[in-house]
């Protein structure tokens, strides 16, 4: 496929469509191994409740007009009695195909748009581009996609949307390593290269935390963290590029693997 964004493409196409290299597989390539990334590509689970409140929090916030149409909030009615079940049947019924969401988390994910919508930057980044876009590209070689939460196409700026428990800066600097922003960030800028020619002028990571007071942070990574993820990157890409090659996708290996206690802990026998 030649290196192109696609707009409005459904997440569901998205998910299905080629090739299957995405930041998400080079994360688990390099927290545990081909096999554990080949094992999820293959056997994909259904997303935790955290997850499904984070997708409906990106719907919402990222495309309020389509939510509606996406999501339906659930009836207040006890579904063990009669009278209960039937509301419940009534409302599936005029709402098939939609995903359904709690009342409670509707009221969530509400007061957490509204608090980014509140932002005086947050709320202009999510204003003026296009929400969930594609990217296929590829990097050393290697045909991959992203999915861009919001992309400012003119300005070449690639935002990120992120729901957190504390989006303070002590909290942040630990996600960032937790989640492997840097490594994010770097794959879907080189995808970006890819397809553009250029780097992305800016990347950004609007987090949103899910409890009052629904703090929002804006935060840029430095040069020097995204850097950082190169070498990473390109490891990564080395191994799917062979595993793909061979047909054999490697776990932890054949040999003893010698452990190291953290510098942290090192620290915290001395002080004892």
């Amino acid at each position: 496929m030649k290196p192109t964004f696609k707009f409005n493409q459904p997440e569901t196409e998205y998910r299905a469509a080629k090739p299957e290299l995405s930041q998400s597989t080079i994360k688990t390539i390099l927290a545990q191994s081909p096999a554990h990334a080949r094992y999820q590509l293959d056997n994909p689970t259904e997303s935790t409740p955290a997850q499904k409140l984070g997708t409906a929090a990106h719907c919402r916030i990222l495309e309020g007009d389509k939510f509606g149409k996406q999501y339906a909030v659930a009836p207040a009615c006890d579904r063990r009695t009669k009278d209960g079940k039937a509301i419940y049947e009534a409302f599936q019924s005029e709402h098939g195909g939609k995903q359904i969401i709690s009342a409670d988390d509707f009221e969530q994910v509400e007061v957490m748009a509204a608090a980014i919508d509140a932002h005086p930057l947050a709320g202009a980044l999510f204003r003026g581009g296009s929400a969930e876009v594609s990217a296929f590209g590829s990097i050393n070689g290697a045909p991959i996609k992203g999915r861009f939460d919001y992309l400012h196409d003119a300005d070449g700026v690639i935002i990120d949307l992120k729901t957190c428990l504390d989006a303070s800066p002590d909290a942040v600097q630990k996600y960032a390593v937790n989640y492997g922003l840097h490594i994010q960030q770097y794959t879907y800028s080189e995808i970006y290269r890819s397809i553009t020619g250029k780097a992305p002028a800016d990347f950004v990571f609007v987090l949103v935390e899910k409890n009052p007071p629904f703090g929002v942070a804006v935060v840029r990574l430095t040069v020097e963290a995204v850097k950082a993820a190169k070498t990473e990157v390109n490891r990564a890409l080395d191994l799917w590029q062979q595993c793909e090659r061979s047909g054999f996708w490697p776990g932890y290996g054949d040999n003893v693997i010698t452990v190291d206690l953290p510098a942290w802990q090192y620290k915290k026998l001395e002080a004892a």
